[in-house]
């Protein structure tokens, strides 16, 4: 068995760490930049002249709601908008599914679903310029996740074909979230249309 599995590893270049990379640098990366961030913002690890200017710049480089990156965002729009984000990655994900998941991805699905929504007080608590770099990195992950749904776009960066993998994903993803729809407006009391 173990020979049948090196030669489909070899035969199909899907070892299993190739898998998990993404995870070994996305997830030390985003630490870091995170803590990078805090760092400019609480000018540490040395108060001198050139980190009280970079905190000044934060608290005057803001736009919009937020004018000030060295705050929490009191109007929550960013908190809210990176969880809501996040939480559409696990949809996004969950829906695009073909197969029945298993009780392992059901709960990682929910772990991942309670995670998004958790975050939302902690991004409020956070300064706006790092909330900010957390909804950004959301939103890029997001429209990532659907545009690696498309057959042409896995062709075109050579990533392989899978028995998982549906010929028309968009319109599978939408009639997923339709059904979805209708099966909550339906227990909510309303007979879908």
């Amino acid at each position: 068995i173990k020979k049948l599995w090196n030669e489909l590893i070899i035969r199909d270049n899907c070892h299993p760490f190739k898998g998990s990379l993404l995870i070994w640098v996305q997830i030390p990366m985003w630490v870091i930049f995170s803590t990078t961030i805090r760092n400019l913002v609480y000018m540490l690890p040395d108060r001198d002249m050139a980190s009280k200017i970079i905190s000044l710049e934060l608290s005057v480089g803001g736009a919009l709601w937020f004018p000030n990156l060295t705050v929490p965002d009191a109007s929550l729009i960013l908190p809210v908008t990176m969880g809501l984000v996040n939480l559409a990655i696990v949809e996004v994900q969950t829906l695009s599914r073909s197969k029945k998941p298993t009780k392992l991805q059901r709960y990682a699905t929910n772990l991942f679903r309670g995670l998004s929504v958790a975050m939302i007080p902690i991004a409020a608590g956070v300064p706006s310029c790092l909330c900010l770099y957390w909804t950004t990195s959301s939103i890029y992950g997001l429209g990532q996740n659907l545009l690696l749904l498309s057959p042409k776009v896995k062709k075109l960066v050579g990533i392989p074909d899978s028995p998982s993998q549906l010929d028309k994903p968009y319109q599978h993803l939408l009639s997923e979230i339709r059904a979805r729809a209708a099966r909550i407006s339906f227990r909510g009391g309303t007979k879908p249309g």
